[in-house]
C-alpha cells in the first residue's frame, strides 16, 4: 500500500495464519480519492466511520478484509490466529468481525503502539487532502464551521462564485434559481447539518 499510494498514512497489514500456513491477507483501504470528511472535523481515530464510508469505515480495515479473503479462497477462518502490522489496537467492529469469523488470537509487533505513536507525528502532509487546492464558494449556516473544517483539507474558499472552481450550497443556504453558471454546483440544503453536507461533498466531487 506504502509503493502503490506514496501519500497513505500508517499502512495497516493482517495476515491471517492457520496450523502454520498464511491462509488470508488484507490491508486497510484509507487513500481517498478527494478528500476525508473525518479529517476536515477533526475526528478521533475509531469514530465517525459513518462520515467516511467508502475508505474510512472499518469494513475497509485490514481485519476484514483479510477475512473476507480468506473466505473468497475457501479457507476457515474458526480457530485461525490473526496478525496485525500497521497498528496497536483494532477498533471495535474489527473486533466484532474477528469474534464472528473464530479468530484464535491476534497478536502485534513488539513496540506497536510506539511504532505507530512515531508514524503519526510524520503524516504526510497531503494524507486525506485534496492533492492540489480547489476554489470554493460555500453558502450556508454554520460556515464558520464549515470554512474551517474545508480549509484543513485543502479548499482555498472565495468570496464569490465568479471566482469558484466549485459551489456547495451547504443546509440553511438561501434558494437560488440560475445564480450560478458555468460552475458545478453541489446541492446539500437538504442534509441535516454541515457535517453531513461535508460527508457527501467527499464522495461526489469531482477532480
Amino acid at each position: 500500500m506504502e509503493r502503490e499510494n506514496p501519500e497513505a498514512n500508517r499502512a495497516a497489514a493482517s495476515v491471517i495464519v492457520k496450523n502454520g500456513v498464511v491462509i488470508g491477507v488484507g490491508r486497510n483501504h484509507s487513500v481517498h480519492a478527494t478528500f476525508c470528511p473525518r479529517k476536515a472535523l477533526g475526528i478521533p481515530t475509531g469514530q465517525g466511520y459513518d462520515l467516511c464510508p467508502q475508505f474510512c469505515h472499518s469494513d475497509g480495515h485490514s481485519e476484514p478484509t483479510a477475512i473476507a479473503a480468506t473466505h473468497e479462497a475457501g479457507g476457515e477462518t474458526k480457530g485461525a490466529d490473526l496478525y496485525l502490522a500497521g497498528h496497536w489496537w483494532a477498533c471495535e467492529p474489527c473486533w466484532k468481525a474477528m469474534i464472528a469469523a473464530g479468530i484464535k488470537n491476534v497478536f502485534l509487533a513488539e513496540g506497536a503502539k510506539a511504532a505507530y505513536d512515531d508514524a503519526a507525528r510524520k503524516d504526510n502532509p497531503l494524507a486525506g487532502k485534496l492533492k492540489q487546492p480547489m476554489r470554493l464558494y460555500l453558502e450556508g449556516a454554520q460556515m464558520s464551521e464549515a470554512v474551517t473544517a474545508l480549509k484543513i483539507v485543502n479548499f482555498d474558499i472565495v468570496e464569490s462564485p465568479d471566482k469558484a472552481e466549485v459551489v456547495a450550497l451547504f443546509p440553511g443556504a438561501t434558494e437560488v434559481s440560475g445564480a450560478f453558471k458555468g460552475v458545478s454546483v453541489y446541492d446539500y440544503r437538504m442534509l441535516p447539518d454541515y457535517r453531513a453536507a461535508i460527508a457527501l461533498l467527499s464522495q461526489d466531487i469531482a477532480l
